[in-house]
């Protein structure tokens, strides 16, 4: 018993303010909730950067259209390299002879520090018309090259404008990679 005769509390108080007052003062410890809001917060923004990546369409690398297929004369696998100055565009089919690919062998180098993606356009409409099956631009990116830089290649190879009509130009894109030699030491 406290010295006023009372349980609880001198003064008349208890563990919830005074006896016989309409005031309740309760401190509600928020800390443990902000902290899982925030884990909510965090995992939902990277499911959605995760989502808005896995929409930009590219497909696999195929070796040829079936078993025992044999190349086709209007088609042509179109290669671009991304280096830190330039593109360099090149075209390769194993029945077409070599000097109309080579034809097509392109350095398009920076302009003003930027790439130039109306000339690769450009050279990719030549290649359409002398091939008109082809519809796969192969991407080889360097260490250098940035996300927003694929995403414009892929763009300018997609369609052209002529003659105020749309026409389709590399709409399958495969994002590859060089294969390294090893060197003996």
């Amino acid at each position: 018993m406290g010295p006023s005769g009372k349980r609880g509390f001198g003064g008349g108080s208890s563990l919830f303010g005074r006896e016989g007052s309409d005031e309740i003062s309760v401190d509600l410890n928020l800390t443990p909730l902000m902290d899982v809001m925030s884990n909510i917060l965090f995992f939902l923004l990277a499911a959605f950067g995760a989502a808005v990546v896995s929409y930009i369409a590219v497909s696999v690398p195929v070796q040829s259209d079936g078993p025992g297929a044999e190349p086709k004369l209007d088609a042509v696998t179109v290669n671009l390299r991304v280096l830190p100055g330039e593109y360099r565009l090149s075209a390769s089919n194993e029945k077409v002879e070599a000097a109309k690919l080579d034809a097509h062998r392109k350095a398009l180098p920076k302009v003003d520090g930027a790439y130039d993606d109306g000339a690769l356009s450009e050279a990719l409409y030549r290649i359409k018309l002398d091939f008109p099956a082809t519809d796969t631009l192969v991407i080889v990116p360097s260490e250098t090259t940035v996300y927003e830089e694929i995403i414009r290649i892929m763009d300018a190879a997609r369609e052209r404008t002529v003659d105020g009509k749309k026409l389709r130009l590399m709409p399958k894109v495969v994002v590859a990679d060089l294969v390294k030699a090893e060197t003996a030491p």
